[in-house]
């Protein structure tokens, strides 16, 4: 039995996005409605999200045991600060396999304990595979590719891309870090990839990473602020087509 639950998967087309500030906020905006499985053993994302250390026992999580074939991979779902749930599997690489974590997102689905959770983002670390892109893009409800504007991995991806039947509706492209990223926004449009948003990777991110914080938390109201919330607006609106 499937839950109703949207999987969304967040891809890192190169490194140094912010794409946790942008994880955290939704969880921020959405609260119980949202769940993150977070599959980069070194991300920053558990301590903007106040997740407990796997290794400390506390009734804040519960174990479950995924089996896949032959292999069993450990789960460990924690509540965060904000109430929603995270999940963590301790036998994924830095970069894991895409088909076992496309199994897992599945298997998350099939979870009673997890049928009032409307959304499960799934992030995928720095990844410019395009086979893998394609398999991860496959398995989604929505994917959204985070880029920092590099003109030669961004112009393959589009070339993929726009190879996929009802594109417009399977993939957005948000810009971060890239100064000129403006300037090529126009030029994204023509490429017929959805542009969710633009938003540089400033200093006042980077304090608020520093400090642990949310983004949404520190300065909820300024231009980026309103930014992070029309693009999750946005992908909302994709998830319900």
């Amino acid at each position: 039995m499937y839950s109703d639950m949207k999987i969304l998967s967040l891809i890192e087309l190169t490194r140094g996005t912010g794409i946790c500030q942008y994880l955290s906020s939704f969880a921020m905006i959405e609260r119980e409605n949202l769940m993150i499985l977070d599959t980069n053993q070194y991300s920053v994302l558990e301590e903007l999200m106040g997740i407990t250390d796997a290794s400390v026992k506390t009734n804040r999580f519960a174990k479950y045991e995924y089996c896949n074939n032959d292999n069993i991979y450990d789960m460990e779902i924690f509540f965060c600060r904000f109430h929603n749930l995270y999940g963590r599997s301790v036998q994924f690489s830095e970069k894991p396999d895409v088909e076992h974590v496309n199994n897992l997102a599945t298997y998350i689905k099939t979870q009673n304990s997890l049928k009032n959770c409307k959304y499960l983002l799934v992030y995928f670390p720095f990844c410019d595979d395009l086979n893998a892109i394609q398999q991860i893009i496959s398995n989604s409800d929505y994917a959204v590719v985070f880029s920092d504007g590099t003109p030669e991995i961004e112009a393959e991806l589009v070339q993929h891309i726009n190879t996929l039947p009802e594109k417009e509706n399977c993939v957005g492209l948000v810009r971060t870090k890239a100064d000129n990223a403006y300037a090529h926004f126009t030029e994204l449009e023509s490429l017929q990839i959805e542009p969710l948003g633009v938003l540089p990777y400033n200093l006042i991110i980077q304090n608020a990473t520093i400090r642990n914080k949310v983004f949404l938390e520190i300065d909820d109201q300024n231009e980026q602020g309103k930014t992070i919330r029309a693009v999750w607006v946005k992908i909302k609106s994709r998830l319900r087509a």
